[in-house]
């Protein structure tokens, strides 16, 4: 059994939030009843047949890929399609959390999956982020009497600090002396007002994610004895800049559009593809990016791909993709996303071993083979 704020640190780490689009819905979408997590289930889309084996199961938490309340819900009735769906899994107390885009951009997400898949080599993103400095973290800073360390290092790590990579509760502190003189007003924890006081203190220092610093602050500050407690909040620039959505590499070996485009449905497991552009001219450097992604062919065709892998494209994007020579290859939505939620249930196993992840056995793609004979 683990803590529903040991998953949550676990899913940011595996897919920080920072790395989702703007327009997304991510994270934690509906609160188990529970603070205490023990199964988990990940699912591409939470349908009715999926929520179903959830209540059945007995799951604490469902991790979707696709965010239910993707757009604003004006109200939520069992005769809806979200209320349908959302309603009963309330009811039961099974908490909601999706990662989307955020899991598509991440190291070791679904494009990163997909270009793995098809063998690629020298892999970076597709859809470059701005080159402006970028920050996800900020290093805490406080001084606290060395009898009330303990409990500030408790209080902010509880609320999301203190997290590096796969280690937690992770500070720094060192003592020293603090002083200070209370003026008329004040109402200070040690010593008199008009005093100039000396308090043996630890200078404590810790990481914490920039979206949890507002609760990470509160925290220190109800946890601390001082009124007004030193804290310094000091941005910290990424070491490894976010490679951008999508992704973008070569193959090994060239092969003809028809040969990689039948790569594509062996590796996928799918009976076909559509493809748009000529079979026989050669393929070596591929643009990817999963799910409704038709739009990244204009960066496919910046980057001077021979051929671009998506789910869904719209009709003109792939009439522009044959005029500009680059090899369009539509797989599916659910051909190019369900496969990495097996993937995530290991990632979360791994990351929070008290718990028990699994992948929805019951999930299909809505879309079936139709041969007519």
């Amino acid at each position: 059994m683990a803590t529903l704020a040991e998953v949550l640190r676990a899913l940011r780490t595996i897919a920080p939030l920072e790395l989702a689009e703007e327009w997304d819905n991510v994270g934690l979408l509906v609160e188990p009843r529970s603070g205490s997590i023990t199964r988990v289930m990940t699912a591409l889309t939470i349908t009715g047949e999926v929520a179903r084996d959830c209540l059945k199961s007995k799951v604490d938490l469902i991790v979707s890929h696709h965010p239910v309340m993707f757009k604003p819900i004006r109200k939520m009735t069992y005769s809806s399609a979200d209320g349908a769906v959302l309603l009963p899994l309330i009811a039961a107390g099974v908490g909601v959390y999706s990662a989307h885009t955020a899991y598509d951009n991440a190291a070791g997400g679904v494009n990163d999956q997909l270009a793995e898949l098809f063998g690629l080599s020298g892999v970076t993103g597709l859809r470059l982020p701005a080159t402006r400095p970028t920050w996800s973290q900020v290093k805490l800073v406080t001084t606290v009497p060395v009898e009330h360390r303990e409990r500030v290092q408790r209080a902010v790590w509880g609320a999301g600090a203190g997290g590096i990579g796969a280690y937690r509760e992770c500070s720094f502190y060192s003592d020293g002396t603090g002083t200070f003189k209370g003026e008329e007003g004040a109402n200070p924890a040690y010593g008199e007002v008009g005093r100039f006081e000396m308090v043996a203190e630890s200078r404590l220092e810790t990481i914490c994610p920039a979206r949890a610093l507002p609760g990470v602050l509160a925290a220190l500050r109800g946890s601390h004895p001082y009124e007004e407690p030193a804290i310094d909040v000091i941005p910290l620039l990424d070491p490894k800049p976010p490679s951008g959505a999508g992704r973008l590499g070569e193959l090994l070996q060239p092969m003809t559009g028809g040969e990689f485009a039948n790569l594509v449905s062996q590796r996928l497991g799918i009976p076909g593809v559509m493809a748009a552009g000529e079979l026989d001219k050669p393929v070596r450097r591929v643009g990817i990016a999963c799910g409704a992604a038709g739009e990244f062919l204009r960066d496919a065709i910046g980057a001077g791909c021979d051929a671009f892998v998506t789910g869904e494209a719209r009709y003109h994007d792939c009439v522009a993709a044959r005029e500009a020579g680059v090899l369009c290859v539509v797989a599916g939505h659910d051909a190019t996303e369900r496969f990495a939620m097996r993937r995530l249930a290991q990632q979360i196993q791994q990351a929070v071993p008290d718990t028990e992840c699994w992948a929805s056995q019951c999930e299909q793609d809505p879309l079936n083979w139709v041969v007519v004979g």
